[in-house]
Order: structure tokens, then C-alpha cells, then sequence
């Protein structure tokens, strides 16, 4: 349900595990798969994922009782432990920065792929759109966007023992989006930051990414989730 993304697709992911339940009940399936998907580096860190995992367990085990759940509030007290509900929140909308910036393909995000792309390839997926689709302004709502979905994270008073590890998770997050939003910018030829200051901004990126990646997860695939986003700075050289 996060297939090619960073923060996830808050939308598109509920809508798929709930059509999978209901698809599931009518015709006797007797299982349901609650996956997340990571293709192209696996770049979305575990807090992202947890709306999807909470939303597919809820509807796998009830549906009819579950099928309404607020699954930010759910997830913010019992991921996040986050009585207040601003983290659950958070990795919500957070989710759901995709729809921001213009063009929506199909099962991915287009903040994803303006990382993964060179500049040329952007300007390219924006001449491809319907005029005013993919725009400089669009990247800027979308950063916007991002910075909005952070807002409460910082006096979120989680009481899990990851606490802060997760804040960092979310912060990592925001930074990539964020990036993506003003290497878009630049791409369609209305740059907010300079080459060499989104090579500053994408250097401490890495050091924190491959950071976080080590607290959660063991070193296979690391190497290779790296080059996808170190392939980014060879533009700004």
C-alpha cells in the first residue's frame, strides 16, 4: 500500500485494503495479505507504514466493525503510544502530501519520482501533463504540504521507547519530500534553492538516511537504496 513512495499514499492505501476485505468476504478468502510494498530503494521509513498495517489488521479481523475506524487516532495511541493523536495524525496527512503537487500517477507518487529522476526527466514528465498540472507552483504546494503535516510532531508526547528515533523517522521524511518539492522547482526552471545548496541539504539527507535505516533494519539493501538517492546529486555538481 506504499508502493513508490516516501511517506506513503494515505488515500490510495485505505481504499486498497478496504476494497481487499470487501473483495475478500464476497467471494470466501479465507486469508488476507497485509503487505508493504518498497520497490526502487524502499525509501519510506516503518512509521509510514503503520497506517497500513493498522488499517489492514482492523479490516482483516472485523471488517463491518472496522470499516469506519479513525485509523490516525488507532495508530497514534497504539504505534505511536500518542494519547494526543498528533502523530497518527501527522503520518496521515503526511501520506497523503502526494495529491499536493499536481499529478497523481498510478499507484506512486510524483515527489518520489523527482528524486528518482534526472532534471531533464522532470521537465519531461511535466511537459507530458495537461498544461498547469506539474508546475513550480505545484511543488510549492506540495512543500507546503509537508510542512503543515509536520506541524504537531515535535510536542507529540509518545510514551514508546523509540520516541525519539520516530521523531527522527518523521523529520527524515519531511526532509525527503521536502527536497523532491525544490528539486522540482529547479528542474521546471524556478529554483527556490541553489545546485549547491540542494547538494548541501541532500548530503545531510544521506548521513541521516543511512543512519536510520542501521537503528531499524539490517545493512542488506542499504548500498543499493543509497545509489538510488546519491544518483540525485550528481545534477546539482
Amino acid at each position: 500500500s506504499s508502493w513508490n513512495s516516501i511517506a506513503g499514499r494515505t488515500d490510495n492505501a485505505l481504499a486498497n485494503l478496504a476494497g481487499a476485505a470487501e473483495a475478500g468476504l464476497a467471494h470466501g478468502a479465507i486469508g488476507y495479505l497485509n503487505t508493504d510494498w518498497g520497490d526502487n530503494g524502499h525509501w519510506q521509513t516503518l512509521p509510514m507504514s503503520y497506517l497500513g498495517f493498522a488499517a489492514g489488521a482492523a479490516f482483516a479481523w472485523a471488517w463491518a466493525a472496522n470499516r469506519g475506524l479513525d485509523v490516525a487516532r488507532a495508530v497514534s495511541l497504539h504505534a505511536f503510544g500518542d494519547p494526543s493523536g498528533r502523530l497518527g495524525q501527522a503520518a496521515y496527512d503526511l501520506g497523503n502530501v502526494y495529491r499536493a503537487a499536481g499529478h497523481e500517477p498510478h499507484n506512486s507518487s510524483v515527489l518520489f519520482w523527482t528524486l528518482q529522476r534526472s532534471l531533464d526527466d522532470i521537465v519531461r514528465m511535466a511537459a507530458e501533463r495537461p498544461p498547469g498540472q506539474l508546475t513550480a507552483a505545484s511543488y510549492e504546494r506540495a512543500y507546503q504540504a509537508v510542512e503543515a503535516a509536520l506541524q504537531g510532531v515535535a510536542r507529540a508526547p509518545s510514551t514508546h521507547p523509540d520516541a525519539d528515533l520516530v521523531q527522527r523517522e518523521f523529520q527524515l521524511a519531511g526532509q525527503m519530500l521536502r527536497h523532491a518539492a525544490r528539486r522540482g522547482q529547479l528542474a521546471l526552471g524556478a529554483p527556490v534553492m541553489t545546485k549547491a545548496e540542494l547538494a548541501q541539504d541532500l548530503d545531510a539527507l544521506l548521513y541521516e538516511y543511512e543512519t536510520l535505516w542501521l537503528e531499524r533494519s539490517r545493512p542488506g539493501g542499504l548500498t543499493d537504496s543509497l545509489e538510488r538517492l546519491e544518483r540525485a546529486g550528481r545534477d546539482y555538481r
